[in-house]
């Protein structure tokens, strides 16, 4: 299979809807502020299949073509189904993030306190009905990983090269 025009130059325009890689998705207006100010380059609207109910901005990253979709509201099934409705009309997509304030996390797990503008990375997703919010932790009701599969060998690749300064 041919690499994409994308990987090879960094000013490939997309053609269409899937050659794009990469989705972003937000839920409240200033997360979606945040990646917006991140974007180097507007595309024109590509659409979106029928029956997908998202709305969408393609723009691109330094060299990476995103395509960002927003949630009509806070909450999981909400974007569970904005995740969905993300692979009718951008069939590329290879990986998907949540980009989001991280309101509930004080303390790192070094007890490090984590001030405004820090950047965590998350290396696993906890399903509110698996943990239980006290004032000064979130316990698990159980593993993670007994509850949730481990993500894929790409993303955990990326995480890993995150964690190197």
């Amino acid at each position: 299979m041919a690499t994409p025009a994308a990987d090879m130059h960094p000013t490939y325009q997309p053609q269409k809807r899937e050659d794009f890689r990469i989705a972003l998705i937000c839920a409240i207006k200033e997360e979606m502020e945040a990646v917006l100010d991140a974007f180097n380059e507007e595309f024109p609207s590509y659409g979106k299949a029928r029956g997908d109910p998202n709305s969408y901005t393609c723009r691109r990253i330094g060299k990476h073509n995103v395509v960002l979709a927003y949630i009509p509201q806070m909450g999981s099934p909400k974007a569970a189904m904005v995740a969905a409705s993300f692979r009718m009309s951008f069939t590329g997509i290879h990986i998907g993030l949540v980009v989001g304030i991280c309101r509930g996390v004080p303390k790192s797990l070094k007890g490090e306190e984590i001030l405004l503008g820090d950047i965590i990375i998350s290396t696993t997703v906890i399903q509110i009905d698996f943990a239980r919010q006290f004032d000064d932790k979130l316990e698990l009701r159980d593993t993670i990983e007994d509850n949730l599969p481990q993500p894929n060998a790409e993303i955990l690749g990326h995480l890993n090269k995150l964690k190197v300064r």
